[in-house]
């Protein structure tokens, strides 16, 4: 995928797709809300539309690098504010309008586009590689089998697996557990911070449900192997002891 280093022109696009909602016709407006009540509406409007390009675009010449990391962070801790929150003018930080929000989410997917997520190669190698530690774990566990020299040797290799499995088994079970509850109280924290009028970021909660996802794969990953592990040392105690 081709990056874009400057996205300032694809922001401006976004800017001219959104502009004839904020730009409404006074008299209209009049004769919807009222006369004096119809033109504030028409000038809240239009005021709204030029705080989105000035915090956005303002007037930097180009958007890139470092700018744009910083913009999706701002604009997520905008799009997850409630209302009552922060100061009044602060305007990052206080609740966007339904059509504001609707300009911000824009912005934010050509964001998102341009600056593909960091890492994502080496989350892939990650995985790659828990998969080829499995498989070496399932050989293992066959080949201390096959050298087993008596039914009494298989039974006993074949509950020290099971005892491992459950030990592994259990403390995976906790650590996810833990980056649960973890990535749940962060969500709390931010979601009663900013009703409280405090300038928490989302940056915190989204990394521990990142972190969530990544270890909920990593313990699907292992439970099968640990899965396959336990029936393989079952059946070899039960065929060493019934059979």
């Amino acid at each position: 995928m081709k990056v874009v280093t400057d996205l300032r022109p694809e922001i401006e696009k976004v800017f001219a797709k959104h502009e004839r909602h904020f730009h409404i016709d006074e008299e209209i407006s009049k004769d919807v809300h009222g006369d004096e009540a119809g033109i504030q509406k028409a000038k809240d409007l239009r005021a709204e539309f030029y705080y989105l390009k000035e915090y956005i675009v303002g007037d930097e010449e180009t958007i890139e690098g470092d700018r744009i990391e910083e913009l999706k962070e701002q604009i997520h801790n905008k799009l997850a504010m409630g209302t009552n929150t922060a100061g009044e003018f602060d305007w990052w930080w206080n609740e966007a309008s339904g059509r504001s929000e609707a300009v911000l989410r824009d912005v934010l997917r050509a964001l998102d586009k341009a600056s593909p997520e960091k890492g994502a190669w080496f989350r892939y190698v990650s995985y790659a590689w828990k998969v080829v530690r499995e498989l070496v774990y399932l050989a293992i566990v066959l080949g201390v089998f096959s050298v087993a020299n008596s039914r009494f040797e298989t039974v006993v290799i074949g509950m020290l697996i099971l005892i491992y499995n459950a030990i592994i088994g259990a403390r995976t079970v906790e650590g996810f557990s833990f980056i649960h509850l973890n990535a749940a109280v962060r969500q709390m924290y931010g979601e009663i911070g900013r009703s409280l009028r405090l300038k928490v970021s989302v940056s915190p909660e989204k990394k521990a449900k990142q972190q969530e996802t990544e270890l909920a794969i990593d313990f699907f990953i292992q439970g099968i192997s640990i899965l396959l592990g336990s029936l393989i040392a079952l059946w070899k105690i039960v065929n060493a002891v019934f059979l």
